[in-house]
């Protein structure tokens, strides 16, 4: 959460300080292919926002707000929606924006070791060409998407990139129907700041 004061939209992260690099895994799928690589820097992901092809930037550590920032900025994100990807507590929804949509889920995992099960928020951006998926911890329901596709840097035949695809419709399908059953009962935050507005001017 951000210190109080802080203008909306105001990136902080709360946890505990990390010094490991955010990984980046793109899958960019055409017609014919699926070509999968690991970008050195988050500009690489820029040139997706308008390619032909298909797109999934799955981004993996949130603690470099200033590069998530300048992932928003290119792919115009609203601060708010910066803000709910960074606080990873918030309740499964949808929200629906000019150009995208914005989508907050909960990941269920099986401890290591006898632990309990846990759960982590997973974000979403459905836009036109592209989805990119966030989430702070390494590790996810994600995976088995990414074992069944070619390793990084290689390019797989539309035949070869079948599993993966089913793998990811199975996975995201799972988390997805957990925030549409809760859409029913969202309140957009800009319907809210109406709310509240209104309600300051007739008192």
């Amino acid at each position: 959460m951000a210190p109080p004061g802080a203008p909306p939209g105001t990136l902080v992260y709360n946890r505990e300080k990390r010094t490991a690099g955010v990984s980046i895994r793109v899958m960019d799928f055409s017609p014919d292919e699926c070509h999968v690589r690991t970008p050195d820097s988050i500009e690489d992901t820029f040139p997706l926002r308008d390619s032909q092809t298909v797109s999934w930037i799955d981004i993996e550590g949130l603690h470099d707000t200033e590069m998530l920032a300048r992932f928003g900025e290119h792919f115009g994100l609203h601060p708010l929606v910066l803000e709910d990807i960074l606080n990873t507590h918030q309740r499964p929804r949808i929200e629906e924006y000019d150009d995208y949509f914005f989508i907050v889920a909960r990941m269920l995992m099986a401890g290591k070791n006898g632990e309990p099960f846990h759960s982590e928020q997973v974000s979403f951006v459905l836009g036109k060409g592209f989805v990119a998926t966030f989430q702070d911890i390494p590790g996810d329901v994600f995976d088995p998407c990414a074992s069944a596709s070619p390793g990084a840097g290689q390019v797989a035949p539309a035949g070869r990139r079948l599993p993966a695809l089913l793998a990811s419709r199975r996975a995201g399908g799972q988390l997805l129907c957990r925030a549409a059953n809760d859409r029913g009962a969202h309140r957009d935050r800009r319907g809210e700041d109406h709310l509240e507005a209104d309600g300051a001017r007739s008192r």
